[in-house]
């Protein structure tokens, strides 16, 4: 290996811009820890590979520093986390590389097209900005994350990786750039500044304009730079002492007294201290030559900080200067001046960046157009930011609740704001000496610090729960107890660290009277308001895009498993391991047996299943499977419903069938239930029941229903993530014939019988068969996700035909038109008379029930027939539509 590269990853930050929906780029996100691993590479093509590998890796950069180690980094940098690094100046060494980035910004090309002829445009700033080593050389490049965005449609924005023959720092090259006037970017030369290698994020529903973003061009004189860099020599004037004040000498270092810092607290307290002024940086090495007695180590940090000044002369000339302190002179300046001058520095700079912070929330808030994103992620850093300023919060929550308005068209209360807000912001119950007071508060601050990360309360339903290890799962009052009596029984290991008999007196008091119930019942109560445990309703389940499972959550958007994360708030499972490889063979069989081996019927039965999955019933479906029994119906759904584990429900048909006086706009307990479910299993309907239209139509109109426990005292809004599926023998009746209704209804025949079809074989095991597939299965439905975020719904011709036929069958006044009614231009009838003509034909048919006053069937009629008025009377009636004469109870006009 003659070279190598540093590849940064963060868990969870993208490091790629995002393309929104809206025309906007979203900017590249902070990340403050990464993994690190160093990659081995030999020439330009090893390179390549590399970046390419990392193109489709979203979460992953390059930088050009070395790391120095994990033992530098723990005594240099008071927030080490054994395993990560932080992108610090100071933890990384400036190493020579052959390997360089050029980063070409705003280049605008004479002739090529940046987006559709990038090498060319590529080959052009080669020829016309870079010296003539770097022509017809080969090089790896890729088109920035906003290359091909209509705001940079005209311009070349492009990363060009080249092979030096020679290997340079960073330093050197940024000194070469700057010393011949060469028009780069010289940040890539920062030996942390981040080489985003990404392609970049596209939300749903956006295409890539560009055709190709990233390859490798083969160059006439081949791989390697022949570059020569020849520096003038750096002048030191800029910190070269002459005459200096006596008063800045230091003969006396060590008689007076030192502070008492340790090199981690030097860091601190110098680091946003300005370095450019010479008597600031001469005042800070005596400071440090003080305080640690000349020792190297302070040296290097005293070297590091300098390295900020656009005046830098290098290691020598800092080793040159502090060899000097502590020899002449009077009036030491010691770490004193540190404590003062980088306690403003630190206070300005905290300051600075918390208007940084506040302007960057504001612009968050402003620019998000996602409700659920506003308040389960942006809020919670709105609150964070604002954490002991009371003004700050209180125009952040403003602005929250100004945009949430926006987005939604409804008000967020402000109890429910704050609470968004406040859920990142940890409560204080501890005394002056950091230990939790003796009192029932107390005691809750202690049970979070040992259980609050695996905790969370729902005021809205009053319900707890815990942190299963792969997602949250209600809890019992009994259960939330023990927390609280757990906590109770640790009381004595805080012994150990009270340091006075006094203190350990009163605390084994404590301890002794906290062994009451009381006690614990007041701790569960208390925490129920702790705005640490408090979470949304809202923000439950809210990425419908994550379906949980057995061994983390899985990306309906991508197939992927994602590692278990508290903050995704997934309180449902399927119960059951994901994975890629799972397959159902007997399952895809029953499925291709029950639609006579249609393979276009089968493919869009798993799309339907897998929109359901997906929790966004933007169709606006109910799925009624029907046929006669032993169809496989049953069977097939029962699979499907234990594959979806949680995220299945079972509901009584009487939810959705009745007598027709539907009590959509009511708050109900069964509609409560189906809270996040995704699958909504209705039991056999008996013949003859009406679908209660009105709540078919509330539930799939994308509005948020009211629902209410049993014995809750507040109403909740339920906002539906179900789709319901009703399978039947006998059509339930559906009296309206609008569009409104009609549009929602997709039948799914299941017409062939088991018993009687010779060409099927019976198979008594295949229940146990299927409950062993149910990996596959769940597997099935999430590709059958994916398809349907590719095709749609697009149902076959047998599905629409069958609807069109079920429509044909509802129209209840056919029959009794054609057995009762003449029709023609001239014709007139009272609607008094229709009716009694439609009652008396209702009657013995068992169906005035469903048209049982002259007012509806007027408004059935209205549609069909010009309304008017009739005889000297002035009669309500229609012209169109008339009586048979030999139908009884017809009355002449």
């Amino acid at each position: 290996m003659i070279d190598s590269i540093s590849v940064l990853k963060h868990s969870a930050i993208p490091l790629a811009k995002t393309w929104r929906i809206d025309g906007s780029v979203a900017a590249y996100q902070d990340a403050k820890y990464f993994s690190l691993i160093e990659k081995p590479i030999s020439n330009l093509k090893d390179l390549s590979e590399v970046l390419k590998e990392l193109e489709g890796d979203s979460k992953a950069c390059v930088i050009r520093g070395i790391y120095k180690g994990d033992d530098y980094a723990r005594q240099v940098d008071s927030e080490f986390k054994q395993g990560n690094v932080r992108r610090q100046k100071r933890l990384f060494d400036d190493k020579p590389h052959h390997w360089v980035l050029v980063e070409i910004d705003d280049f605008k090309p004479l002739l090529a097209d940046p987006i559709l002829e990038p090498v060319e445009a590529i080959n052009g700033y080669i020829a016309s900005c870079l010296p003539d080593c770097f022509h017809e050389i080969s090089y790896h490049w890729q088109l920035s994350n906003s290359a091909g965005h209509f705001k940079n449609i005209d311009k070349l924005k492009a990363h060009v990786w080249f092979w030096l023959e020679k290997s340079y720092t960073s330093d050197q090259l940024k000194a070469w750039a700057e010393q011949n006037n060469i028009a780069l970017d010289k940040s890539v030369f920062n030996t942390v500044q981040i080489h985003y290698t990404a392609s970049p994020i596209f939300e749903r529903g956006i295409v890539d304009p560009v055709p190709v973003r990233s390859g490798f061009v083969e160059g006439l004189f081949g791989d390697v730079v022949s570059l020569e860099i020849l520096l003038k020599s750096v002048s030191t004037e800029a910190f070269k002492v002459t005459n200096v004040d006596d008063a800045f000498n230091d003969p006396f270092a060590g008689i007076e007294p030192i502070v008492g810092l340790t090199l981690s607290d030097a860091i601190s307290l110098i680091r946003f201290i300005d370095s450019n002024d010479y008597q600031t940086w001469l005042k800070a090495g005596m400071a440090l030559h003080h305080e640690f007695d000349g020792s190297s180590d302070a040296l290097a940090l005293w070297d590091e900080w300098s390295q900020g000044s656009c005046k830098y002369a290098g290691y020598d000339v800092c080793q040159e200067k502090w060899s000097t302190f502590g020899k002449n002179g009077h009036n030491p300046v010691t770490a004193r001046w540190l404590l003062k001058y980088g306690g403003e520095a630190t206070k300005n700079a905290e300051n600075q960046e918390k208007h940084r912070a506040m302007d960057e929330i504001k612009e968050l808030i402003l620019d998000c157009n996602d409700s659920v994103v506003l308040i389960n992620d942006i809020a919670k850093k709105a609150g964070l930011t604002a954490v002991g300023d009371i003004a700050m919060r209180t125009e952040l929550t403003g602005l929250i609740r100004a945009q949430f308005k926006r987005i939604t068209k409804t008000s967020l209360p402000l109890p429910d704001a704050r609470m968004a807000m406040n859920s990142a912001v940890p409560s204080k119950t501890k005394g002056v000496d950091g230990r939790h007071e003796m009192t029932e508060l107390g005691n809750v601050g202690r049970m979070i610090d040992r259980y609050g990360d695996d905790l969370m309360f729902i005021p809205q339903t009053e319900t707890w729960y815990s942190w299963s290890g792969f997602y949250w799962q209600p809890i019992t009052a009994v259960e939330i107890t023990q927390y609280a009596t757990a906590t109770i029984k640790a009381l004595p290991d805080e012994l150990k660290d009270i340091p006075d008999d006094d203190t350990r007196s009163k605390h084994r008091k404590f301890y002794v009277d906290s062994q009451k119930i009381k006690m614990a019942e007041a701790m569960v109560k208390w925490a129920r308001s702790d705005e640490r445990l408090l979470r949304n309703i809202k923000n439950l389940d809210a990425n419908a895009n994550l379906l949980g499972c057995a061994n983390g959550a899985i990306d309906l958007t991508t197939g992927n498993l994602l590692t278990p994360d508290r903050e995704y708030l997934i309180s449902y499972s399927t119960g059951i391991e994901y994975s890629l490889s799972a397959r159902c063979p007997v399952f895809e069989q029953t499925v291709l047996d029950a639609f006579f081996g249609d393979a276009e019927m089968v493919t869009f039965f798993q799309r339907v299943i897998g929109y359901i999955a997906l929790g966004q019933p933007k169709e606006s479906i109910i799925l009624i499977p029907y046929g006669s029994g032993n169809n496989g119906k049953s069977t097939i759904f029962k699979s499907i419903a234990l594959a979806l584990g949680d995220y299945a429900k079972t509901a009584n048909a009487d939810t959705f069938l009745g007598d027709g006086r539907s009590n959509s706009g009511g708050a109900r307990e069964d509609i409560l239930r189906l809270r996040g479910s995704r699958f909504v299993y209705s039991t056999e309907p008996d013949e003859g029941k009406e679908l209660k239209e009105g709540l078919i139509k509330a539930m799939t109109g994308g509005e948020a229903l009211p629902a209410r426990g049993l014995y809750a005292r507040h109403t909740v809004e339920v906002q539906p993530t179900w789709t319901v599926v009703m399978p039947t023998n006998h059509k339930p009746i559906i009296k309206g014939d609008d569009y409104g209704i009609w549009r929602r209804i997709m039948l799914v025949p299941f017409t062939r019988n088991y018993d009687d079809d010779p060409a099927i074989k019976k198979d008594v095991n295949r229940p146990a068969k299927l409950l062993r597939e149910l990996p596959g299965i769940l597997r099935w439905i999430v590709l059958g996700a994916l398809k349907y975020l590719q095709e749609g719904l697009n149902p076959p011709k047998g599905v629409v035909q069958a609807k069109e036929e079920y429509r044909d069958e509802m129209d209840l006044l056919k029959d009794w038109m054609s057995s009762c009614c003449l029709f023609g231009t001239d014709i007139q009838t009272t609607s008094e008379d229709l009716f009694q003509s439609w009652k008396g034909y209702a009657e013995r048919n068992g169906v005035l029930r469903l048209i049982p006053s002259k007012n509806h069937l007027s408004r059935k009629l209205e549609p069909k027939f010009k309304k008017k008025n009739i005889g000297e009377r002035k009669l309500k009636g229609f012209i169109g539509i008339g009586l048979r004469s030999d139908f009884e109870g017809v009355a002449d006009v």
